[in-house]
Formats: C-alpha cells, structure tokens, sequence
C-alpha cells in the first residue's frame, strides 16, 4: 500500500513537473567521463553508432583529452580504416537524443583532428556535426598547423545559419522545445581506396547554455551555477510572502515558507559549473542507474527530469530502463526502488 501510494504522488508530482518545470538542453556525458564502452547505450548516453562496415572505426581512448574528472581523461575516437574503400560522402557517426530549447546559445567542443605520415586534407575528409541528419559544421575551413587542428570550436546560433546559408529560420527549425539527434561524424569526401590514417577526437561536447550546458538546479535562485547562501538569500527575501518569481517557489503552493527551504536544502553546496570539477573537495564515483539529475541523491530531482523525457524514446539519454522504447511508468516504478539511495556523483565535501 505504501508503494502504491508513492507511486501515485509520482505521478501527481508529474503533473506539476510539466506545469511549472521547463524542458533543459542537455548533452550527457559530452566530456565521455566513466565510459568504456560506446555501444553501451545505457552508460554512455551516446547511442547510434554507425561505423559503416567498419568503414570508420568509433571508440574511446585516453591518448588525448581536455577534460578529465576523476581520471583517467577520455576523449572519443573516429578514424577513416586504413586500407578500406569509400564511395564520397561515406560517412560514421555517433548520435544522442538531445532537447533544444528556444534561447539555446550554441554548441561548443574541443576537437583535435590529424593524420598519420601525412597532413589532414579537407578534400579528402571532414569532421562533421549534424542535428537530425543536417550538418551544421565541418572541419574544412579550419587553421591547420603542420598539417593538424587542436583546439576549442564554439559554434553560436549566427555561426549555424552561416553555415546553412544565413538565414536564422534555418536554425529556428530545431530550437523548437523539442526532441532532436546530434551527431558526431566524420566523412570520406571521394572514392577509392583509404591509405591514410586520418583521425578526428572529440571532447568536452556540451551545449553553451546554462552553467556551460548542465543545466540550473532548483535551488539555484540567483543563477550563478552554485547552491550557497546566496541563493538562500534571495529565499528570505520572499519568506513567508507570495513569491517575487515563480523560481524562489520551489514547492509551488503560493507562498515560500519551510516546504520551499526542505527542497532548498535537498540542492545545498551543490555545483552545476563545470569549470569547477575536478577541484579539491570535489570527487566523482560511479552513479545510480536512476540519479537522473546528477545530484548524487534519487530524490524529486530525478523525478522532474524523468519528466523532461515523458513518453519520448530516453534509451540514448540512459533513461529508459525498462526496455520497451518509451519512458513511461514502467520508469517510475524503477526509479522508486532506488528512491533515497545516495552515490555523490559531484558532491562537495566539508
């Protein structure tokens, strides 16, 4: 009885998840921390893998990386196989499931592209980014040094429409609040016979928005990517008065008062910055299959993220757990047998 009780305020607390939560735009495991294997759907986020026959070969390595939490550093690998045949514009990717919101800045990553016993040449090959099979970007037009590009590409919503011509409602087409496919690929440009080890990596790959793309929390009043005594400023602010904003209403009852500083206390000392793993008092462990939101608990948290995906295909997000292709109640009832559980993803320490 308890757990159906439960589990119908899940689905209460759904309703006011759609009604007072926005979608986020979000790009999972963009710095491949803690995975291993790329085909593994579940772990990686990552899911869609097309080498093309082997054509291309995708995997992970830690050769060469930007961003490294709790070590090793990985980055993800595409090679053009030596000695393969292509046909112009063979093509392998990695793809991710990915909402975009309206206001969405851009998307930025660090790349680091080069060829054995030779130089990158862009009419041979390209590194390419795609939404929903579109290339937004390609590598050809970038500075190479000794033959080779290392460095930070930071596309912004101008640079997009540029690329597809100049006109904006060509971007517009997917800041829509609604589901996408990013990819990741790397492109042959002719036909015949590969005999050059071109080699493209990726890293850091996150959307240039909200504390560099992870997103705010909730008790995150004053926007600053952390959960301090700034924010909890602002809510004495507004204590025991009908709310200044929607935001510093945490419980959504009209009014904050100790409910509204319960869920406060829920996000307290938490990050969502990136630049600021990796620091001391900071450490990553190996996360619970339903700590949705990354906040080291399976709390409410989770449950409003697992909302953001309703009834949309979550496996490439790593949500969809209960293999039948939809996030839906079977997902609920897995996140309740975790419900409380602790693993301190990014916790900060005393």
């Amino acid at each position: 009885m308890n757990r159906l009780l439960f589990v119908l305020f899940a689905c209460f607390f759904l309703v006011l998840c759609f009604s007072a939560q926005g979608q986020r735009s979000l790009i999972m495991n963009g710095s491949f921390e803690q995975i291993y294997d790329i085909d593994d759907e579940l772990l990686t986020y990552w899911c869609d893998v097309n080498t093309l026959d082997d054509k291309f070969q995708i995997y992970l390595n830690t050769a060469w990386f930007t961003h490294d939490v709790g070590g090793p550093g990985r980055s993800l690998v595409m090679r053009a196989t030596f000695g393969a045949s292509f046909q112009a514009g063979d093509m392998g990717a990695v793809s991710q499931q990915v909402y975009f919101e309206t206001d969405i800045e851009g998307i930025s990553f660090d790349l680091d592209i080069g060829t054995i016993g030779a130089d990158w040449n862009p009419d041979r090959i390209s590194a390419l980014v795609l939404i929903d099979g579109v290339a937004i970007w390609d590598s050809d037009g970038l500075p190479l040094e000794g033959g080779e590009f290392t460095g930070t590409i930071d596309l912004d919503t101008n640079d997009i429409a540029q690329y597809l011509g100049g006109d904006m409602n060509d971007v517009n087409q997917f800041l829509d609040n609604d589901w996408h496919s990013l990819s990741l690929a790397m492109q042959s440009n002719v036909s015949g016979l590969n005999v050059y080890q071109y080699t493209a990596r990726w890293d850091f790959v996150k959307f240039n928005d909200y504390c560099g793309g992870l997103g705010f929390l909730d008790g995150d009043l004053n926007q600053d990517c952390f959960v301090n005594f700034a924010d909890l400023a602002v809510l004495g602010l507004s204590w025991m008065n009908e709310p200044a904003s929607l935001k510093d209403d945490l419980y959504q009852d009209g009014i904050v008062d100790e409910y509204d500083l319960e869920l406060f206390a829920e996000d307290w000392l938490y990050n969502t910055d990136w630049t600021k793993w990796g620091q001391d008092g900071t450490f990553q462990m190996e996360r619970l299959e339903m700590d949705l939101d990354l906040s080291g608990e399976i709390d409410l948290g989770d449950v409003m993220v697992l909302s953001e995906y309703w009834l949309s295909d979550g496996r490439c997000a790593g949500i969809e757990l209960s293999g039948n292709d939809v996030v839906n109640f079977e997902d609920f009832a897995a996140l309740v047998n975790q419900w409380g559980l602790r693993d301190w993803l990014y916790y900060v320490q005393d």
